[in-house]
């Protein structure tokens, strides 16, 4: 029911001193104000003294309220204090989750759709019950399986480059080559930033496009593109252009994209029921790029003075990977199982 404009000035009116008392009230004993003005808020609802009737006008002022809230405990918010307790509050927040979705998680969730009398996505015939495997055992066994197919070594050396591509050279050392450049610390991690922000969007839209086109194309394009940026990358530190920028926006929609298109092939060739543990060894690989590639850039740096020459190697393996993608073969891996699947090329 709409407010007539003189009642509704007095609901505000009625709000914004109550939360100001019960603000002045709370800090008076050393407790947060806004828990005061929330739970002034609270009280003056429909749930307690009903003084206050919802309206979507009072749900508008609410919610620019909210925004303010925000605002102002960022201002008040000093960086040395998070410094000096964001150690512990990051392990009361991870313990937080834990505690509370670790019940649910026990309770709730199953490993396979046949603990629920399921069949699996796809599948045509009841599952068989299989005696349980040592996890360690099954690990080295898909591995052993895994290499003897050519097209385990070309996803794994192309992983090799991404993570070397990825984590180990512009994760590591992309903020030393801005300073190296007279850019601030704060401009690099503030471009490691915008790559998180743009990779969230890259990667959901490369397992968008993972399921429409083929797989071996878009890891092609994925890795030949990165190769390009990185090769151009020596020539992108100007403090009066937007080159760095652009190319933080570009890396940051490519630093993921390569892995649903990389789980899907891997899944096509050695088969959906292992496509766990084989994934797990090729992204070992990535993970042994990403520290060989943060050591041989720094030690690059060292001797030359420059990360140029880093960058340049880098560009051509993300080359080299891009062509080797293409060399995966069209029929199933020798080694996959009864439910792999023919790449679709």
């Amino acid at each position: 029911m709409p407010h007539a404009p003189d009642q509704l000035l007095l609901q505000l009116l009625v709000i914004f001193v109550s939360a100001k008392v019960a603000g002045e009230l709370f800090e008076s004993v050393r407790l947060p104000s806004v828990l005061g003005e929330i739970l002034a808020g609270i009280a003056l609802g429909p749930f307690a003294l009903s003084w206050i009737n919802p309206s979507d006008t009072i749900h508008s002022v609410a919610e620019i309220g909210a925004i303010f809230v925000l605002f102002s405990a960022g201002l008040e918010t000093s960086p040395q204090d998070l410094i000096r307790v964001g150690r512990k509050a990051l392990l009361v927040a991870v313990a937080g989750v834990i505690v509370l979705f670790l019940p649910i998680v026990a309770l709730f969730m199953r490993d396979t759709p046949r603990q629920l009398g399921l069949r699996r996505l796809g599948s045509d015939h009841d599952e068989v019950e299989s005696a349980a495997e040592n996890p360690i055992v099954a690990a080295l066994r898909a591995l052993s399986q895994a290499t003897r197919s050519p097209a385990f070594w070309l996803l794994a050396g192309s992983f090799f480059v991404c993570g070397a591509s990825t984590n180990g050279l512009i994760g590591t050392h992309l903020i030393p080559a801005c300073v190296d450049h007279g850019f601030s610390e704060v401009h690099g991690a503030n471009l490691l930033a915008a790559m998180g922000i743009c990779d969230l969007i890259g990667t959901t839209l490369s397992g968008w496009l993972s399921d429409r086109f083929s797989n071996r194309w878009l890891l092609f394009f994925y890795y030949g593109l990165r190769g390009l940026s990185l090769l151009l990358l020596p020539w992108s530190f100007d403090l009066q252009s937007f080159k760095l920028p652009l190319f933080a926006i570009f890396y940051g929609l490519d630093w993921i994209a390569t892995v649903p298109p990389t789980v899907a092939l891997t899944a096509q060739i050695f088969g959906r029921d292992r496509v766990g543990l084989v994934f797990g060894w090729i992204f070992a690989a990535h993970q042994l790029g990403a520290a060989a590639a943060a050591s041989f850039a720094g030690t690059l740096r060292t001797l030359e003075g420059t990360y140029d020459h880093a960058f340049l190697v880098s560009g051509n393996l993300c080359i080299i990977a891009a062509i080797s993608i293409l060399f995966i073969g069209v029929r199933p891996s020798r080694v996959t199982s009864s439910e792999g699947l023919a790449l679709s090329g």
